[in-house]
């Protein structure tokens, strides 16, 4: 999760995501709230679905 905040906040500094040289606090923050939700739940589908090739 480290890594994937890292990445985006790196990305947002150097202009991808918005602004050049703006790091957007509040979207961080609710990217590290929501992301291990988010997650777990892909997880769980996954875990939970049956494969078509078998």
């Amino acid at each position: 999760m480290t890594t994937v905040v890292v990445t985006v906040a790196l990305l947002q500094y150097l202009g991808v995501f918005g602004p050049s040289e703006a790091v957007d606090l509040m979207y961080l923050a609710g990217l590290c709230l929501t992301l291990p939700v988010v997650t777990y739940l892909l997880t769980v589908v996954c875990e939970n679905t049956t494969l078509v090739s078998q």
